[in-house]
């Protein structure tokens, strides 16, 4: 695998090749974008967007001659200017007054027992006779 960085006045394009899968290189080779990027990191190169890349997005030696190499392009990244940083203002901070803390009195349920335990109740229904119309 071969990896050259050119680099012109606003973009740096990466050529990517590897050797054909034939005679004693029987290794398969896969390159991919993230592979790229990996590289150009280690490289400490830094870049912006990628402009263009190769048309499967990938060079490789299993298929055809057209994926042994490839490019890809990027453009640099833009240096935004660096402002001097104020210096650090002192502000004068006032004490925190704390809530008062609200305290919540906690009711325990407890049955109560009946001093006099139920009794039965009996009913009697008495029935009223009208008196009958002679």
């Amino acid at each position: 695998m071969k990896i050259k960085i050119n680099e012109s006045d606003d973009t740096i394009s990466v050529l990517v090749s590897v050797a054909p899968l034939k005679g004693k290189n029987k290794v398969r080779e896969k390159i991919l974008h993230k592979d790229v990027m990996k590289y150009l990191s280690q490289q400490e190169v830094e870049v912006g967007a990628c402009l263009k890349s190769p048309s499967s997005d990938m060079v490789t030696n299993k298929s055809g001659h057209k994926y042994l190499s490839g490019e890809w392009v990027f453009e640099k990244p833009k240096k935004s200017p660096v402002l001097p940083e104020p210096p650090p203002q002192v502000k004068k901070s006032a004490p925190i007054k704390k809530k008062p803390v609200k305290t919540i009195k906690k009711v325990k349920k407890v049955k109560k027992t009946l001093d006099k335990s139920p009794e039965d109740v009996i009913i009697y229904i008495q029935e009223e006779t009208l008196p009958s119309k002679e």
